[in-house]
């Protein structure tokens, strides 16, 4: 169960660094578009 539980939060960390990746280069793009 630990080890489950483990590599769970680290898929789930992953997926959250993702999104802040993609929420970052949306908006930069929307700047862009803006300019």
């Amino acid at each position: 169960m630990d080890t489950t539980m483990v590599n769970l939060w680290t898929l789930f960390e992953q997926l959250v660094r993702r999104m802040e990746i993609i929420n970052e280069g949306n908006e930069s793009i929307e700047f862009i578009q803006v300019v």
